[in-house]
């Protein structure tokens, strides 16, 4: 847990520092608290952006997960069927066929 905090702290410092304070407000003199609400509410919207990349790849690995599963566990029935497909077609004994000659009227 401390990790993701403390990760969470620096992204929110590096956005309220580096985007917030210089390029959007520059100049303009900012209280502390003004600065520490800021952070506060960056550091809400980078949870929930975490949270939804976690959600994202969680679905896409476990879609993943589900066709590769379900082709390797119908693997031996395509094999099985390739396997009988290439066995010679001629088990019977084949007769050869004999024209007949019809009574016309």
């Amino acid at each position: 847990m401390s990790t993701a905090d403390s990760q969470l702290l620096v992204g929110a410092s590096s956005c309220v520092r580096d985007i917030y304070q210089k390029m959007l407000l520059k100049g303009r003199e900012l209280t502390q608290r003004h600065l520490v609400l800021v952070s506060r509410i960056v550091i809400i919207v980078l949870s929930v952006l975490a949270l939804g990349v976690l959600g994202i790849a969680t679905f896409i690995i476990s879609t993943l997960a589900v066709v590769i599963i379900s082709l390797l566990t119908d693997a031996p029935a395509g094999i099985q069927a390739e396997m009988e497909l290439m066995k010679p077609r001629y088990k019977r004994k084949m007769e050869p066929k004999i024209p007949t000659l019809r009574n016309s009227r």
